[in-house]
Parts: C-alpha cells; structure tokens; sequence
C-alpha cells in the first residue's frame, strides 16, 4: 500500500473512534429512550430533558414526517419546510386537528431524546414528548452540520447549552436510570416525572 492509501485509512479509523468517543459520551449523558413502535406510549423511560433555547417545532409523534430543527449560534432554527408548515397552521381555516399537530416549545419544557446519531459533520437527536392535550410530539434537532465535529467534550458542551437533564428523584438511588412513568389510562394526566402539558 501505498502512503496516501495508509494516511487514508488512519484518517477513517480516527473519525471513527472519534464518532465513537461522542456518542458514548453523550449517551451517558442523556440516557435514551426506548418508545413504542407506534410511538404512542414509552417503554423504558431514558432522561428526562429540560429546554434551555425556545423556538423547537414539534409535530405530532404518530405522524411520519418530522420538523428539523438545527441548533446553531445560539438559536434553535426550522429549515424550509417546518417554516412553512408553521405558517400554514397559523392561516385563518386552518383545522384544529392540523394546527394541533405542531407545537413550538420553550426554555423549561420537558422531553426524552429517543435516538443521538452521530454523523461524520452532525450530531441528531430525536426527541419525544409526554402526552399533551391530544399529542405526543416528535422532533430532529441537528447540532453542528458543516466541517467535521469538533472532539466529545465540545460537542456535549454545545449539546448541554440545549438540554440540561432533569435530576433523578429520590428513588432513582445513585443517579441510576429513572423508572418508565406507568402509562397512563385513556383520559388519566401523564406521570408526575413527565413533560408538563
């Protein structure tokens, strides 16, 4: 083999064991996850995460398109296509059910992230949300998105600048993995340990 080739292929190697340094730090971090396959219930309760940037589009978890959001200098941003279907819920006759399946959150509110992908210039969390009025929600929230990641600890402090991680209740002894919330009977209000309506 040649030097180039070499030099190539400990440049591969390297991205992945970077890509693998983020990803391990960042799921210790934010435990994830684990929804339904219908994504209308939570199996195994991960973290629960606390917004600190407002301005996250949010559309109803059971549907298969999902808002993108991108976190950059210091603000949560929609591409094309949650601006427009903002806007679109906002005009007059627009149906309850349509205006009702978005949602933009704010700093304080709670969510899980059910899946972090690290990509080769991206981070990706998809994130859910308890039962609120007749919705779950469910988002992408891309962190970075040009040039390659910087190292684990400048991608988990630019994470953290979003999401803090709602601490463990008494019970959780040791900072161990929260308990699932029971699920909720048809009609009952969601766990106390879930995203407030």
């Amino acid at each position: 083999m040649t030097r180039s080739v070499l030099f190539c292929l400990a440049c591969v190697v390297a991205a992945a064991q970077d890509k693998a340094a983020i990803q391990k730090q960042l799921e210790s971090t934010y435990n994830v996850t684990q929804a339904t396959a219908d994504r209308t219930d939570i199996v195994t309760a991960g973290s629960i995460l606390v917004l600190q940037k407002s301005n996250l589009l949010m559309t109803d978890a059971t549907k298969s398109d999902l808002n993108q959001n991108k976190y950059q200098d210091g603000k949560i941003t929609q591409n094309a296509i949650g601006k427009t279907s903002r806007f679109l819920s906002r005009l007059p006759g627009a149906g309850a059910p349509q205006a009702g399946a978005t949602r933009t959150f704010v700093k304080g509110e709670k969510m899980w992230v059910t899946k972090i992908e690290v990509k080769d210039n991206a981070v990706v969390f998809e994130l859910f949300t308890d039962q609120i009025g007749d919705y779950r929600y469910r988002a992408l929230l891309t962190f970075f998105g040009k040039g390659s990641l910087p190292g684990a600890d400048e991608v988990t402090k630019t994470v953290a600048e979003v999401f803090t991680v709602q601490p463990a209740d008494n019970s959780a002894a040791g900072g161990q993995q929260q308990q699932a919330p029971a699920a909720p009977a048809a009609g009952a209000t969601p766990p106390a340990n879930a995203a407030p309506p």
